[in-house]
C-alpha cells in the first residue's frame, strides 16, 4: 500500500476508508455553542415557492455541520438513510441538530426507492436540517452506466428524482457521482481522458435535468476524493470539473485511516489542496468548499479509553485547532459533514464511530474520542440547524 503523508494512493478503499461506500451498500443489500441558521438570517424552513432558493452559503469563516449517521446495528438491506436524531444529536452526545443530513441513494434500483428519501426530507425539514442526497450515475459504478447516464439512458428515473426535489421546494444538496477520480469508480474506460469526458457529460446531464424540471432549490456538489487535488491546482481534479455553471459547491472526501497511532494525516494534509482548488474556481471568484465525507478510524484497543489521548480523539482535536488557528487556512470551508458509520475492517481499517457501538447507550459518550468530537462540535465556526 503506497502512502504519501499518510494519504494512500492505491485505490478507493485505501484513500477513503478501507471499504468504499458503494461496496458497503451492495454487501448489505444482495455542544450547543454553534451558530444557528436562524441566527445567521438564512431562510430555511419557510414555505416553498415556484422559484425556491438553493441552500445559502454561510458567511466567510462559518460552516454548516452535518453527518451521515445511519442506524446501528446496520439493517439489511441497507437503506442509505441517515437518522442522526437517534445517535449523534442525542443530548448524551452532541445535543444539537445538524444543519445537513446526508443520505445515500446507491442506485436507481428498487433496493433504493425514491419514497424512502422523500419521507426523510420531510423529517429533516421539520427538524430544520438541509437534506443532502448522494446518487450514483445509474445502477453500477462502471463505464457503461456512466456513459449511458450522460446519453439519457436513465432519464425516467432522473426526471422522477428531479421532479421530487422540485416538489420538495426547499433548499437541498445533490452530490452526484462522488469520488469519480478513484480507480474503483466508473471502471472500464481505456483512458483517464475518456473517463473524465464521460463524467463531465453525465454531471451536466444531471444539472440540465434539474433545470428543466424546475428544481431551483437544489445545489449540486461536485466531489472528488482528496487524492485528486494536487498542490496549487495540480492533480486530476480539473479534468473532471464540468463547468462553473453546473457546480455550486466544490466537495471533497478524505479520511484518516492510520496504520498506527503515529500515521494519521491531519486535516490540513487531507483538505488544503481542495481548498485551494475551490478558491481558484469560477475564474478566481471561488466556490464554497464542502468536506462531504470525513472521519478518523477507531482502534479496537482504544475503544474503552476514557482519559488521555487516542489516535481518533487526537484527530478530532486537530480539526478543532485547525479551524481555530490564526491565520486561518480554511475560511472558505462552508460545510463539514461526518461519515459516521462502521464498516467491517476489511481489507483496511474503516470504523468511523467514535467508540465501540456495543458500548451503548449513545456510544460511550464519556470516551476520549467522544469528548474530542464534542469539543469540535462546540466550535463557534460550525453552523447548526435553527
Amino acid at each position: 500500500m503506497a502512502s504519501i503523508d499518510g494519504r494512500n494512493t492505491t485505490g478507493e478503499a485505501e484513500a477513503t476508508g478501507g471499504i468504499d461506500r458503494r461496496t458497503l451498500f451492495r454487501r448489505a443489500t444482495g455542544l450547543t455553542a454553534g451558530l444557528s441558521l436562524a441566527g445567521m438570517g438564512i431562510p430555511f424552513a419557510g414555505p416553498a415557492s415556484a422559484q425556491a432558493p438553493k441552500p445559502a452559503v454561510p458567511a466567510l469563516g462559518k460552516a454548516y455541520f452535518g453527518a451521515y449517521d445511519p442506524v446501528y446495528p446496520e439493517v439489511t438491506p441497507h437503506t442509505g438513510v441517515s437518522v442522526p436524531e437517534n445517535d449523534l444529536e442525542n443530548a448524551a452526545m452532541l445535543g444539537n441538530t445538524f444543519a445537513i443530513n446526508h443520505c445515500f441513494m446507491a442506485s436507481f434500483s428498487s433496493n433504493f426507492p425514491l419514497s424512502r428519501f422523500t419521507a426523510r426530507w420531510a423529517v429533516d425539514l421539520e427538524a430544520g436540517r438541509i437534506p443532502m442526497l448522494s446518487v450514483f450515475a445509474g445502477d453500477a459504478y462502471n463505464s457503461a452506466d456512466l456513459t449511458s447516464f450522460g446519453a439519457g439512458g436513465f432519464d425516467s428515473d432522473v426526471d422522477a428524482l428531479a421532479q421530487a426535489m422540485a416538489a420538495f421546494g426547499h433548499p437541498m444538496f445533490l452530490r452526484f457521482g462522488w469520488e469519480m477520480d478513484l480507480s474503483g469508480h466508473f471502471s472500464g474506460f481505456s483512458t483517464t481522458a475518456a473517463k473524465q469526458s464521460a463524467y463531465k457529460q453525465a454531471f451536466l446531464h444531471m444539472h440540465n435535468k434539474l433545470v428543466s424540471n424546475g428544481a431551483t432549490n437544489v445545489a449540486m456538489v461536485w466531489c472528488p476524493s482528496q487524492l485528486a487535488f494536487g498542490p496549487n491546482g495540480t492533480g486530476v481534479a480539473g479534468g473532471y470539473y464540468p463547468n462553473d455553471t453546473a457546480v455550486d459547491w466544490v466537495g471533497v472526501d478524505g479520511y484518516a485511516r492510520p496504520s498506527g497511532s503515529a500515521d494519521t494525516p491531519d486535516f490540513t494534509s487531507l483538505f488544503l489542496n481542495a481548498n485551494v482548488f475551490a478558491l481558484q474556481a469560477n475564474d478566481g471568484a471561488g466556490k464554497p468548499l464542502m468536506v462531504a465525507e470525513t472521519g478518523a478510524h477507531r482502534f479496537t484497543q482504544q475503544e474503552g479509553v476514557t482519559s488521555g489521548a487516542t489516535a481518533q480523539g487526537s484527530w478530532y482535536d486537530n480539526v478543532r485547532t485547525t479551524l481555530e488557528a490564526s491565520p486561518r487556512k480554511f475560511d472558505n470551508l462552508r460545510a463539514l459533514v461526518l461519515f459516521y458509520l462502521d464498516g467491517d475492517n476489511s481489507p483496511n481499517p474503516n470504523h468511523w464511530r467514535v467508540t465501540d457501538p456495543g458500548s451503548t447507550p449513545f456510544l460511550n459518550s464519556n470516551g476520549s474520542a467522544a469528548q474530542a468530537l464534542k469539543a469540535l462540535a462546540a466550535n463557534s465556526r460550525l453552523v447548526w440547524a435553527p
